[in-house]
């Protein structure tokens, strides 16, 4: 399968819902998001029709993602399915289940990216610090949401929790 370039597509990102268990300040518009009805999203049998259908066209990675994947009940499931078509299956999440869903998943049967969650290592550095750092940046003309970004990596800070104290300060 080619898109409108000829370069061949070997990836599919298929979001599982639209729901989100967190109230992040930068995707969520002030007026919320509507829930949509089961009839306006996939079921799991026809996301896997879909993958199923993607595989026989060459595709050889997905990335599972959602508003939050991990609040969509069957996805260990789905996810299990999907480890017998793909040689990748990513799962992209702000890590809020995905302790829970390590824990009890067999190793190596399919792989969790964890955006936005906090960081693997501990910071020496805190929030304030961080708004400091966000300040400066924001002072040299960065938008809020690159100094953010520079400075929670810089820091080794949570990006979403620097952000939220960023809006709100």
């Amino acid at each position: 399968m080619k898109d409108t370039f000829q370069r061949e597509i070997t990836y599919l990102r298929i979001s599982l819902t639209d729901l989100c268990n967190l109230r992040c300040v930068y995707c969520m518009p002030p007026e919320g998001v509507r829930k949509q009805t089961h009839n306006q999203i996939l079921s799991l049998e026809e996301i896997g029709e879909i993958a199923r259908a993607a595989v026989e066209l060459g595709v050889k990675k997905i990335r599972l993602t959602g508003g939050e994947p991990l609040v969509r009940r069957g996805v260990l499931s789905l996810c299990r399915e999907l480890t017998k078509l793909y040689e990748e299956i990513w799962r992209t999440t702000l890590g809020e289940a995905a302790a829970h869903y390590q824990e009890n998943t067999p190793k190596g049967e399919f792989v969790l990216v964890v955006r936005g969650a906090e960081p693997p290592e501990e910071s020496e550095a805190t929030l304030e610090d961080g708004l400091l750092l966000v300040e400066r940046l924001r002072s040299e003309g960065l938008s809020l949401r690159d100094a953010v970004k520079r400075a929670a990596k810089e820091l080794n800070l949570s990006r979403n929790q620097l952000y939220d104290r960023a809006v709100n300060s």
